[in-house]
């Protein structure tokens, strides 16, 4: 029997030709221009997304509040002055009350 050596298989690292910093460092100023523009709407995304996320929990915790405060009040008057100054919902009473009527002519 021969003796055989194990295969060995040389691993060669091949960067990848087309990656984000082999076109900053080869590409022009167009290109670079344009990975710029897209770096800076990533970061205009990721802001819009965690405020309408921290806008979106802090409104739930106002609705929990406002479940349990308005909706136990013996009256609507009462249930909109145990709401907290500046809530959102208490806003949305006040615009609701403050619109005028449409009535219609018979």
């Amino acid at each position: 029997m021969e003796n055989a050596a194990p295969a060995t298989t040389a691993t060669k690292v091949v960067d990848n030709p087309y990656g984000p910093m082999q076109l900053w460092e080869q590409g022009g100023y167009f290109q670079r221009g344009i990975l710029v523009v897209l770096l800076i709407m990533s970061f205009v995304s990721w802001y819009i997304m965690l405020t309408r996320l921290w806008d979106q929990s802090r409104l739930k915790k106002s609705a929990r509040i406002v479940e349990k405060q308005f909706w136990t009040a013996p009256s609507i008057k009462d249930g909109v002055e145990r709401l907290p100054k500046g809530d959102d919902f208490r806003l949305i009473r006040k615009t609701a009350c403050a619109r005028p009527r449409i009535t219609t002519a018979a």
